[in-house]
């Protein structure tokens, strides 16, 4: 995704426009593209300044602004475009979410060979500065990027199929297969979007919105004629272990269906 940018004149001898200067930031840096426009001009050295108080511009014992003393410089000679990058922790931002929208003030500055072959001193900016001798600045509020929603979790519940609840001291359900044809899923006791179907010969189960854990085993079936008295050790299950969906009845009336599901 493109970043926002702001774009000021860059101006050489106090009123020629002869290019532009680009100011755009991410969470980690701060970017200022200095571009030239007129025709046959270059660059010599360029300065910048980034902060968030005019008053720190150095300048020197009769208030003129010193770009020599600016923190950030470049040899550009010869070139008509180059792009500063500089860390927002170096400009007292740690965390650019917590200064959203923060007015950060530019002092782009450039020495300019013009296509006559005059030298000119160039600043960048839309706002005119005070002191003694002429300088320009920009001011543009930092762009906060969107945050990276947190990886989706992951909801793990044991379930049992089937409408009817099993005795005992903990929570299970099984399935009668003299009754509905399509029987309900329960996870964490709680009913399910799913279903566990019965054909005559197959057990047929879907998960709905949900899903098996990648665990081996996580379908675990055991027949019965009589129902066990409570709820039985899953471990133990000896008619169907794996991971299908579909399960080959053994000829009992009754099915404990146990799942390790995920949501």
């Amino acid at each position: 995704m493109a970043l926002p940018t702001t774009t000021w004149p860059l101006t050489a001898g106090q009123h020629i426009p002869v290019g532009t200067v680009t100011v755009s930031n991410d969470a980690q840096n701060i970017y200022v593209t200095y571009t030239l426009t007129s025709p046959n001009a270059t660059f010599g050295t360029l300065h910048l300044w980034i902060g968030d108080d005019l008053a720190n511009v150095p300048e020197n014992s009769q208030g003129i602004v010193v770009p020599g003393q600016f923190p950030y410089q470049h040899d550009a000679s010869g070139q008509r475009s180059y792009t500063f990058t500089v860390p927002l922790s170096a400009v007292g931002i740690p965390d650019i979410h917590a200064a959203c929208g923060k007015t950060m003030y530019v002092v782009p500055h450039a020495e300019v060979t013009m296509g006559d072959g005059s030298h000119e001193t160039a600043f960048g900016g839309n706002e005119a500065g005070n002191g003694p001798r002429w300088w320009f600045y920009g001011h543009f509020p930092l762009y906060c990027p969107p945050v990276d929603p947190p990886p989706p979790t992951t909801r793990t519940e044991t379930a049992w199929g089937g409408d009817t609840s099993g005795g005992g001291p903990a929570w299970w359900f099984y399935f009668d297969t003299q009754g509905p044809a399509m029987q309900a899923i329960y996870a964490g006791q709680h009913r399910t979007d799913g279903s566990v179907t019965w054909d005559g010969t197959n057990l047929t189960i879907n998960l709905g919105s949900w899903s098996l854990q990648k665990v081996s085993e996580p379908v675990k079936v055991q027949g019965y004629n009589d129902v066990p008295l409570s709820r039985p050790a899953a471990g133990q299950f000896t008619t169907y272990k794996g991971s299908s969906l579909v399960v080959q009845g053994d000829g009992s009336r009754y099915y404990a269906i146990h799942l390790d599901v995920q949501i």
